[in-house]
Formats: C-alpha cells, sequence, structure tokens
C-alpha cells in the first residue's frame, strides 16, 4: 500500500484551507437563511394585503348591497324588536316579532313585482294578544265559559285582530283562541288583512249568548265556545279553543241528508257555483293560510262537510 507523507508545513496549510473552507459554508449559510427568511417576510406581507384587499372589497359590497335595499325597499336594516306577552307558565310564552320600517315608498321597481297591494298600516296593538282578564271573562261568563267548561281559563287568550269587512272597509274584530294556536291566529289573520281577505263580522260568539246557530246566521265568524259538536254528546274543538269558523254563511256545514247549518245558506250548499262570492275551496288563501300553519279543514271531511271549519 502506498502512503503519502505530509511534512508539518503541508499540514498546517491543510488546516488553514480546512478553516477557510468552513469559514466560507459557514457564510453561504448564513446568507441562505437570511434570503429564506426575506422569502418569508416578503411572503407574509403579501397575503396581509390581499387579505385585507379582500375584506375591504367585501366591506364596500356590503355596505352597496345595504344601500340598495334601504333605496328598493324601505326597510331599515336595525335589531327587530321582539314584543313579548307572558302567558301563566313558562311553556307558554308568546313571542311576536315585528320588522322595524322606515315610512318612505318603496320603489316603483320593487311596486311592480308585488303580486297584488296589501294592507301594512296597521299597530301591534290592533294584533294582540291577551290574557283573559275580569273584564273579559264578565263577557264570557255563563254563556261561552259555563261553570263546568272543559278548558282552564289560563289556557285561552283574547285576540284582537283587523279584517276587511264585506264593505271593503276596515274593522275591528276579536277572538278568543287557545294559548298554543295563539300566535298562528294572528299570522294567519295578518295576512288576510294584508291581502284584503274579505270577512263580514269576527265577534266573541257571546254577543249572540253563545248560540252558535244565532251567530252562524249573522254570519259571524267566531273560534272558543265551551259546546258539544251539533247536537251529540262528543264535546266540540272550540270547546277547546282549537277551531274556528269562517264566513259561516257562505261556508255551511253540509249534512249528508242535504240540509245545512245555518239554515239560511241552502245556496251555498252547491260549491261548484262560481258566481257566490267568499266559498272557501282548496284555492282559496284562507285555506292556504290555515294549512300551512299545521289547521286541519272540515272541508276535506268523508261524511259531512263543515266549510266554515278550520281545527287543530
Amino acid at each position: 500500500m502506498n502512503q503519502i507523507i505530509v511534512t508539518g508545513e503541508e499540514q498546517d496549510e491543510i488546516e488553514i484551507k480546512d478553516v477557510k473552507y468552513k469559514r466560507h459554508r459557514r457564510k453561504n449559510n448564513v446568507k441562505k437563511i437570511w434570503v429564506i427568511v426575506l422569502l418569508i417576510v416578503l411572503l407574509f406581507i403579501f397575503f396581509y394585503k390581499y387579505v385585507s384587499y379582500g375584506r375591504n372589497k367585501q366591506t364596500e359590497r356590503i355596505e352597496t348591497i345595504d344601500e340598495v335595499y334601504d333605496y328598493n325597499y324601505g326597510v331599515e336594516l336595525e335589531p327587530e324588536i321582539e314584543t313579548v306577552i307572558l302567558g301563566e307558565i313558562e311553556e307558554e310564552t308568546i313571542h311576536e316579532i315585528i320588522p322595524i320600517q322606515k315610512e318612505e315608498t318603496r320603489s316603483n321597481n320593487m311596486v311592480s313585482n308585488l303580486a297584488t297591494e296589501t294592507h301594512t298600516n296597521y299597530t301591534e296593538s290592533e294584533f294582540g294578544i291577551y290574557e283573559i282578564d275580569d273584564t273579559i271573562y264578565t263577557r264570557i261568563k255563563d254563556k261561552s265559559y259555563p261553570s263546568n267548561a272543559v278548558t282552564p281559563l289560563h289556557d285561552l287568550r283574547y285576540l284582537k285582530v283587523l279584517h276587511i269587512g264585506f264593505d271593503g272597509q276596515t274593522h275591528e274584530g276579536e277572538l278568543i283562541v287557545n294559548v298554543n294556536i295563539a300566535n298562528d291566529i294572528i299570522d294567519i289573520f295578518k295576512s288576510l288583512y294584508e291581502e284584503k281577505y274579505e270577512i263580514e263580522k269576527i265577534k266573541l260568539v257571546d254577543e249572540y249568548d253563545a248560540n252558535d246557530e244565532v251567530s252562524m246566521e249573522d254570519n259571524n265568524t267566531s273560534a272558543f265556545n265551551n259546546r258539544n259538536v251539533g247536537n251529540s254528546s262528543k264535546i266540540s274543538k272550540h270547546a277547546y279553543g282549537l277551531a274556528i269558523d269562517i264566513n259561516p254563511k257562505q261556508n255551511p256545514y253540509v249534512h249528508l241528508n242535504g240540509t245545512c247549518e245555518p239554515a239560511s245558506s241552502r245556496i251555498y250548499c252547491d260549491r261548484t257555483n262560481i258566481n257566490l262570492k267568499h266559498m272557501i275551496d282548496k284555492d282559496d288563501l284562507c285555506y292556504k293560510l290555515f294549512l300551512e300553519h299545521g289547521f286541519k279543514w272540515g272541508g276535506n271531511f268523508t261524511g259531512d262537510k263543515d266549510y266554515q271549519h278550520f281545527y287543530k
């Protein structure tokens, strides 16, 4: 084997070169590290500016949408007002949420897209839900609410509503219903009023001494009445405040034998007569609204038909 003999001077020279090489390599490594750090800083700055630019653009877009929304719809983008009417227990709490609206008129473009002109100029108190106080109780005691009533008083609510009469004018109405359907009824009657759906009368059945036949003959729309179904022993849904009869004269209870209630509604037994107004069918707004809120319709009964009757 050949061996290389290195002298002292050559050894020193080799060590000096080795030191210089190591120093050179360290310098290169430091340069690489600084280049990497610089690249990272540049990427971070670029990313930060890109994100900030996107956020600014999104904010500008939202502000633009808000301006267009305000201009076209006249609706102020503010938090909604929540009015809470407390019941006897927490589970019976009733909530109504009414959006705040500006008074300015909607744009012509928006109005042209509406299916029909609607009534919206009403206040919260004109569609209200209230507990049965002493004044209301005095009106219904021993009439629609006898001493043996099947529904506790605290399960009932007194409702104020507006409606368009057969004369085309706005009228005040009042109903008593079960607390469990109070919000549904308010929502439905608001929609009926806004769409100018005509209901001739809405009075408490107590105005007729709780006589259902007399109330129907006067074409009165009513709800709660502690009574049985017709002349039977079966308790009516009305006794629980879970049913309502709409325009009963135009939408009578029709028996299989051809008789009807109220008796003066004979002409409305023929539901195919398109010349008669205010008859409820499956294309009717009233029918659609009640079904949307989970009610059933007496016009769908397989035997006798109760066209005025919606219930849960």
